[in-house]
Formats: C-alpha cells, sequence, structure tokens
C-alpha cells in the first residue's frame, strides 16, 4: 500500500541534502478503496494475459472480481482506467508536498519521479511490465495514456508553482517536467526492451545522468563559442578598416564588416551607414577611424592572428 512506501525509498536522495517531510496516512475509507482498486486491476490483468484487452468486458472483470458492473464502475470509469491508475495517483500532490521547500526544482521533480518508479517497481513488476505492454501496444490506451501524463505534468507544475511562488508557465519549470518526463519514458522502453530482467529505477537513474551530462556538454559548447568568439574578435575588422565594436557589430572606414555574433555564433546584421538613420556607433567610426592604408595593414596582422 501507499501508506509503506515513503520517500526514504529514494535510495539516491537518502541520507544526504534536505530530508523530505513524513506523509499524511490516508484515511480508511481511501485506503479500503485503494484495496479494492488494486484487487479488482489483479484480475483484470489476469484476464487480459489470457484472453487479450479487446477480448475481455467489463462483465468478465466484475465477475472475476466477485462484484457488479455497477460497482466497477464505482471505482473506474472505464475499462482503460483499470490499466492506467496506479495508487500514487492520489498520493502525487501529497508527495510534492512532503519535499523539502528549499530543495532545487530540478532535484525535486526528479525525486518525485524517482519514488513514483521505485514503489510501483517494487510492489509487482511483472504487473507494471504487462501493464506498459499494453499501453505500448494498444492504440486507446496509448492515446489515454499520453492524455493523462499530459495531463498530470501540469496537475504537478500548477502545484510546483504555489508551492514556489512562481508562474504556472514558468519557463524552466516546463521545461525541467518535460525532460525528466522523456527521461523516465526511455528508461521505460528500455526496461521493456530488455523483458523486465533490468533495474527500472537504475535505468532512471542512467537517463537521468544521460540528461544531465547532455546539458553540461550543451553549456560547454555555447560557452567556447562565446570564448572563441571574443578571443578572435577582440577588435570589429570592416571591410576597409577597423572600428570600434559593440555587441559583435564591426564597424570600418568605409563601411560595416560582417562578424559573427560571439552569442548566438549567428552572423550579425550588416549595416549599411550611407542609408538614412544609421547608427552613432557607425557616425563614430567615420570621424575617427584612421587612413584607409593603415587601417588595411592592422586588418591583415589580425586576420593572420585569426
Amino acid at each position: 500500500m501507499a501508506a509503506k512506501t515513503g520517500p526514504a525509498s529514494d535510495s539516491a536522495t537518502a541520507g544526504t541534502g534536505p530530508q523530505p517531510r513524513p506523509l499524511r496516512s490516508f484515511d480508511l475509507r481511501e485506503r479500503r478503496r485503494s484495496r479494492m482498486r488494486l484487487m479488482i486491476q489483479a484480475e483484470a490483468f489476469r484476464l487480459f494475459a489470457e484472453k487479450g484487452y479487446a477480448e475481455t468486458t467489463v462483465e468478465e472483470i466484475a465477475d472475476a472480481a466477485a462484484i457488479s458492473p455497477r460497482t466497477f464502475f464505482r471505482y473506474f470509469p472505464a475499462k482503460e482506467d483499470v490499466v492506467l491508475w496506479d495508487e500514487y495517483d492520489p498520493l502525487a500532490l501529497e508527495l510534492l508536498e512532503s519535499r523539502p521547500d528549499d530543495e532545487p526544482l530540478a532535484e525535486g521533480v526528479r525525486a518525485l519521479i524517482r519514488h513514483v518508479v521505485d514503489g510501483l517497481y517494487r510492489r509487482d513488476p511483472r504487473q507494471l511490465l504487462a501493464r506498459y505492454q499494453l499501453i505500448s501496444s494498444v492504440p486507446e490506451l496509448r492515446a489515454r495514456f499520453l492524455e493523462t501524463q499530459s495531463a498530470g505534468v501540469e496537475l504537478a507544475a500548477a502545484a510546483i508553482a504555489r508551492k514556489r511562488n512562481v508562474a504556472a508557465d514558468d519557463l524552466q519549470l516546463q521545461v525541467t517536467a518535460a525532460a525528466l518526463g522523456a527521461a523516465v519514458n526511455v528508461a521505460f522502453q528500455r526496461w521493456q526492451r530488455d523483458r523486465g530482467e533490468s533495474d527500472l529505477p537504475a535505468l532512471f537513474d542512467q537517463a537521468v545522468e544521460a540528461l544531465v551530462n547532455g546539458v553540461r556538454d550543451l553549456h560547454h559548447t555555447e560557452l567556447s563559442a562565446v570564448l572563441v568568439g571574443w578571443g578572435r574578435r577582440g577588435v570589429g575588422l570592416g571591410r576597409h578598416g577597423f572600428g570600434r565594436r559593440r555587441r559583435g557589430i564591426g564597424q570600418g572606414h568605409r563601411g560595416a564588416g560582417r562578424l559573427a555574433d560571439p552569442v548566438t555564433s549567428l552572423p550579425s546584421r550588416k549595416l549599411r551607414p550611407g542609408r538614412a538613420g544609421r547608427s552613432s556607433e557607425t557616425r563614430w567610426s567615420r570621424r575617427n577611424a584612421p587612413t584607409p592604408r593603415s587601417a588595411t595593414r592592422v586588418g591583415q596582422r589580425w586576420q593572420a592572428r585569426g
């Protein structure tokens, strides 16, 4: 049951960093409902394995669980929900609230997903594998799963936004949740490819590590481009000389060169000093630039050094 699995099961964060607050236990009525859902779900998966998902009816599931079809719909709105539901659905927001207030955003989302994955895997890995195989192979289940996952991400993002007093559409929050959601999907795909023989929580940890390394490489590449851009183009070179440089734009004696922007590594806009509305920067360059001959010599030396 959910009461037996707390955030302490997240081995990746145990013993270090901010510690989560303890969860409140479900009341007796909610625990009974979760127990009944788990029993119905177990019978449904047994029938799916024997007959197939499409060939199994709600009436057969209800009969196997010793309940009426009407009682079945009291716990599950449709047959798809018996596959998609898990006991962490009503606990997700409480798990999120239990995380420390000073925890970094990405770590909080990662720890929440890791806790859910670890709890589902430890309870019944065989049923979890059958569940994911059904989601991957049945189109209507796949569509409902993507819809439910998207709604869950939005719900969690709204809860995180309230907890951290930020906007629900905060860019960092949305990108972090989407990236970690993609990481857990990749972990499930690899686990299914291994037919459930590998360790699912470990696969998720590896996926997150790959994500972190990819972001680190991306940041390193952008930083290197900035340093190289400023190192090679410390003085803006024009077509016929050099001039004062501002924000990656080089103005020369008779025009402006086409230089790369050191921040975006994209070519900067080519200025036309002769047109109306030319910038004060270009006017300064025209007043203070050296003669074309000396400017050409300096420009050649800088090109040779670059």
